[in-house]
């Protein structure tokens, strides 16, 4: 995470570690966080990407009628109120998309493939959703 896509994210205008990501936003909680499958191994890791962008005055709203949701959405946050994606969603395909690294293996098409999505349809579009979600 930190050597192969925090440097390309920060570069595009995000902040963040650890696998999420936020566009600094007054108005906005745009975001992405990386999502690893519940049915990762010793031999294998999946993960994918989420997206959202909610707006501040909402959340505070929300968290403020159920406090159990705590300061700050998460990427995959869902209602009403919020715009959540996958990363998939946002490309031309149009599908739900998850990458496998398997122990061993060398990553590197993996990690051009992810840094392609997020840089051409993730980053883009928490920018476009930021100035108008609508």
């Amino acid at each position: 995470m930190k050597v192969a896509f925090a440097p390309a994210l920060r570069a595009s205008g995000l902040r963040g570690s650890g696998g999420r990501f936020e566009l600094p936003s007054a108005r906005y909680w745009a975001q992405l966080g990386f999502q690893k499958s519940v049915h990762n191994g010793g031999d294998e890791m999946r993960f994918t990407v989420n997206v959202s962008v909610v707006s501040r005055d909402e959340w505070a709203r929300q968290s403020a009628a159920d406090p159990y949701l705590g300061k700050r959405p998460p990427p995959h946050v869902h209602g009403a109120w919020a715009q959540p994606t996958r990363i998939g969603k946002l490309t031309p395909e149009g599908i739900d998309k998850w990458w496998r690294i398997l122990r061993g293996s060398d990553g590197e098409a993996v990690r051009d493939d992810v840094l392609h999505d997020l840089l051409t349809y993730a980053v883009p579009w928490l920018k476009r959703k930021a100035e108008d979600p609508d």
